[in-house]
């Protein structure tokens, strides 16, 4: 959830949110087509297998064709 602007669901967009453990174990990255470009430095949390993790947004990319991807970091998973 944004840190930045108190607390706020990710809407009614299609998100895909996807953990590359293999070969960046502590990357997520979040993608979108319609929605609006989650902001750098914002704090999201995240549930995967029963744990939630915390991670900052680092980079975001806009995609041919339309559409953006986050890259964030998990900075602490409980």
């Amino acid at each position: 959830m944004p840190a930045s602007s108190g607390v706020h669901d990710f809407g009614v967009h299609d998100y895909e949110i996807v953990f590359r453990t293999l070969t960046a174990p502590l990357e997520v990255h979040i993608r979108a087509g319609a929605a609006k470009p989650l902001c750098v430095g914002d704090h999201y949390t995240v549930g995967r297998h029963g744990l939630l993790h915390d991670v900052v947004v680092e980079e975001i990319r806009h995609l041919k064709g339309g559409g953006w991807n986050a890259r964030c970091k998990i900075f602490r998973t409980s």
